[in-house]
């Protein structure tokens, strides 16, 4: 969460603070549906997550397992950046 908290459009729902951790994160995206997000992040880039939209609750909801590597962290940062720059770029245009 700490890699992708600062990148345009995303919002990270779940709390970073050490004391209220735990291996369930909740992001969203601007401008994009929540099954967008969880669409492409299936269908682009082969990672499993669940789309939640549920009164007051929408986002993203990622939970890694003990089996997965920093790798595999790392290539859903790489999918979460590219999602949010594409994002960014699209809402610059429709500015113009």
């Amino acid at each position: 969460m700490e890699r992708v908290k600062d990148l345009p459009g995303v919002k990270i729902h779940t709390s970073l603070k050490p004391e209220f951790a735990g291996a369930v994160g909740l992001f969203s995206i601007d401008g994009m549906k929540t099954s967008e997000v969880d669409g492409q992040l299936l269908n682009k880039y082969k990672i499993h997550t669940t789309g939640i939209d549920w009164e007051n609750i929408h986002g993203v909801r990622v939970t890694p397992h003990v089996y997965h590597s920093p790798k595999d962290l790392d290539r859903l940062v790489t999918a979460i950046t590219a999602m949010s720059e594409k994002q960014a770029m699209a809402s610059k245009q429709k500015k113009s």
